[in-house]
């Protein structure tokens, strides 16, 4: 369930996700695109961009990451442990071995 308030204008949006005791939910992601009509402003959307996935103090920097399809994400490294980074969704498939980013 989905509750929200919208301003006048829509600038201005806040988005509750609860549950079906009407508590709300932590880590959830909610995404929302603008109607586009121009094809300039669509393709500007289209380009893809650099995201990053941090780990830092043995957790994840952000601890989610939203990104569209295409996306190049980068991996570093910023704690003193070596890290195995994979994936095996059949989305997009990788297997970063035993690495550090960074020599501390």
């Amino acid at each position: 369930m989905i509750l929200s308030s919208f301003a006048s204008q829509a600038s201005n949006t806040k988005i509750l996700v609860v549950d079906v005791d009407k508590k709300p939910l932590a880590n959830i992601v909610v995404f929302a695109e603008p109607e586009i009509k121009s094809t300039a402003a669509k393709s500007a959307l289209s380009v893809p961009y650099a995201a990053i996935m941090d780990q830092v103090n043995r957790q994840f920097s952000p601890h989610i990451l939203v990104v569209n399809k295409n996306t190049n994400i980068d991996f570093p490294n910023s704690d003193r442990i070596k890290h195995h980074v994979y994936s095996f969704s059949p989305a997009k498939t990788f297997e970063i071995q035993l690495y550090r980013e960074k020599e501390l």
